[in-house]
């Protein structure tokens, strides 16, 4: 946590939300990665390595991918086909959003390291220009 006194400029403010989206974006891939194994599995081994696996950010609720299972396997009694087309639907849509605005965001950052390398290049060639 940063210490209420100390003062964040724009640039750092700017890289700063940039790392939160770079997270976002990996969370969602993660969340897809998750689904589509809770999706494939009804073996109770892979299960139990899911539940004990190592690498999952301290507070990730393994119980989030049990209960994907169910709802994947089982439907969910309460709510209509519809209902359910309807809600996956909108969970596709705003990961293609968040994916979407990480594509934007990636070709930002491509960009800017192409230039510091041009940048870096030239720097280095007029050096050894000047030397020779």
């Amino acid at each position: 946590m940063i210490d209420d006194s100390v003062e964040i400029t724009d640039d750092v403010q700017k890289w700063l939300n940039i790392a939160l989206e770079i997270d976002e974006a990996a969370r969602v891939c993660l969340e897809f990665v998750f689904q589509q194994a809770a999706q494939a599995t009804t073996d109770e081994k892979t299960m139990k390595w899911l539940e004990n696996s190592r690498g999952f950010p301290n507070g990730y609720d393994i119980s989030a991918i049990a209960h994907l299972l169910v709802i994947y396997e089982n439907g969910d009694n309460n709510k209509t086909t519809y209902q359910i087309e309807q809600a996956k639907r909108e969970e596709f849509e705003s990961r293609i959003k968040r994916l979407d605005a990480f594509i934007e965001l990636s070709h930002h950052l491509h960009k800017s390291s192409v230039q510091n390398l041009r940048k870096l290049n030239q720097k280095s060639n007029a050096n050894t220009d000047t030397v020779t």
